[in-house]
């Protein structure tokens, strides 16, 4: 398994000696590991993925670096929202439906909830208050 693996070290800020010692191994048996030279067990590359921090993913080449970190901000969000009341959560999902209304908060400003959508009934009136958002200006 080549893919990944010799960048995900870096982006863990670990040498291969450091590698190779956090998983009890040879530090030869590691730099064959990353060459490609020798295949990975998937508990080894499992544990490799769980000490560099990223995905099995990643670590195989699957996807980028960019794409790694944009899966890492959605796990920090999603834990985040697990942390609060029912009542947060909501005003939570009725915020970001606010900010899909506005163009200039969407990657994609042709997607998303329109402010007529919010106005039918889409975001409950008190949160459009709690946001400032008027129900008859658009």
């Amino acid at each position: 398994m080549k893919g990944n693996f010799k960048e995900a070290r870096k982006h863990a800020g670990l040498s291969q000696d450091d590698a190779a010692r956090a998983l009890g191994i040879p530090s030869r048996t590691f730099g064959s590991w990353e060459r490609g030279e020798r295949e990975i067990s998937a508990v080894d590359a499992m544990r490799i993925a769980d000490i560099y921090g990223c995905s099995l993913d990643y670590l195989a080449g699957r996807i980028s670096w960019e794409e790694e970190r944009a899966l890492a901000r959605k796990k920090r969000v999603v834990g985040s929202f697990d942390a609060l009341t029912d009542q947060a959560q909501k005003m939570l999902v009725d915020y970001c439906a606010v900010l899909l209304g506005n163009p200039d908060c969407r990657k994609d400003p042709a997607r998303g909830i329109g402010l007529s959508e919010l106005n039918a009934g889409n975001v409950d009136a008190a949160a459009r208050m709690r946001m400032g958002i008027e129900r008859h200006g658009h």
